[in-house]
């Protein structure tokens, strides 16, 4: 009997590294993701140092299962950026649409920041972002927040898209499939209630889908001190004259940006150019 058990671990033990060979494969991954049963709401990897969970049937999921992660090289490089030209001042960071935590995860393992403020409207995001953060032993050195950033204090309609969880925002978009009332904060209203100095932000990452200038407009206290922010801008989801209008703005309080179709590329931000991705602002 003995002979069958030692057999059968050994079998295991073999179909473990073959398992574990496979998926270091991306194309199997990929191939287990569309085969994956509909009824596995949740997965969680483990990696070299960190663990995340999250929903494989949707388009964050999706990258982290099969690439290993979510714009975490974009995440390395924005604070290697910030390292590099001395833009780094506060302990604490704000993130403006955490979705799940990934980013959350990330910054924090920089070593730069000792806290961070997460605002997050929609509630499948918000399970897993406490999720992650309990995971990570992160919970004490964060401060989640259920709401949506505006220019006013209230509420708002969420558009809600059942494809992409991190896609939902104020702003309908082509994968809207319901909408849900949220709380709609203005981010100076906010931090004064925490009893945040905006001098205690060292960076902003904010990705609200198209709600950036309304965001950007209640956020004079950080802004007027130039603290760097990195952002999703969308020229495209925007039109130009509300394009124009940010620009503006954003050009009376910060000298530099960087898109990251060009990351190596510093311009005034007058110059910044007219179209979709993400964009740098520096002192």
């Amino acid at each position: 009997m003995k002979i069958f058990v030692g057999v059968e671990h050994a079998f295991h033990r073999l179909r473990s590294r073959v398992y574990a060979r496979l998926n270091r494969n991306k194309r199997y991954r990929r191939e287990t993701l569309r085969r994956l049963d509909p009824d596995i709401l949740w997965m969680t990897r483990v990696f070299s140092d960190h663990m995340v969970t999250f929903s494989p049937h949707e388009v964050v999921g999706k990258s982290i299962y099969r690439d290993g992660g979510f714009q975490r090289g974009l995440t390395d490089r924005v604070v290697k950026i910030l390292e590099d030209h001395g833009q780094i001042g506060g302990p604490t960071v704000l993130e403006i649409g955490a979705n799940i935590g990934t980013q959350t995860i990330y910054l924090m393992l920089s070593g730069h920041f000792d806290r961070i403020i997460c605002l997050e409207p929609d509630e499948r995001n918000l399970r897993l972002l406490r999720r992650n953060l309990a995971d990570n032993d992160l919970s004490e050195r964060a401060i989640v927040i259920p709401v949506a950033a505006g220019d006013r204090d209230g509420e708002a309609t969420f558009h809600v898209d059942d494809i992409n969880h991190g896609r939902g925002g104020l702003m309908p978009t082509d994968g809207t499939v319901r909408t849900v009332t949220v709380a709609l904060r203005r981010v100076d209203s906010l931090l004064s209630e925490l009893r945040v100095n905006p001098s205690e932000i060292g960076f902003v990452w904010m990705d609200i889908e198209g709600a950036e200038y309304e965001a950007l407009t209640a956020m004079e206290p950080l802004t007027s001190l130039g603290i760097p922010i990195l952002m999703e801008y969308s020229p495209s989801f925007m039109g130009p004259e509300k394009t124009d209008r940010m620009i503006e703005h954003l050009a009376a309080r910060y000298a530099r940006s960087i898109h990251f179709s060009q990351p190596d590329t510093i311009v005034p931000l007058s110059d910044l150019p007219r179209k979709d991705g993400d964009v740098l602002l520096l002192r």
